[in-house]
């Protein structure tokens, strides 16, 4: 029997030891500009709870709504180059800044 997240609305079925097993699938996406030192920023997709974002740079990010630009350090949250999944609340865009090199990726709805 699915167990219900405290924290999404999403269902996960539990493994033998009542872990909940992540098994969300990957659903819309949008590209990502990790530049320097401009921050870039890019919509989330439509009516999301979590998200995977994927850069090939260590970058900054922030998420908030259209108006949302990362400093960096400052206000950023940073990431490594690889995959994060956060969830998302009412945030409507997030902003990449990168650290030092300029590179891309991709935002992912999971469902």
């Amino acid at each position: 029997m699915p167990e219900r997240d405290k924290q999404t609305a999403t269902q996960l079925p539990k493994d033998a030891d009542s872990q909940a097993i992540q098994i969300l699938g990957l659903d819309e996406r949008s590209a990502l500009s990790a530049t320097t030192p401009t921050q870039s920023r890019a919509a989330l997709p439509s009516n999301c709870e979590v998200v995977r974002i994927c850069l090939n740079v260590d970058a900054y990010i922030l998420f908030g709504n259209s108006s949302v630009a990362t400093t960096g350090s400052a206000d950023g949250h940073m990431v490594t180059a690889g995959v994060e999944y956060f969830r998302i609340k009412d945030e409507t865009h997030v902003s990449v800044l990168a650290v030092s090199d300029a590179g891309v990726g991709t935002i992912s709805k999971l469902s």
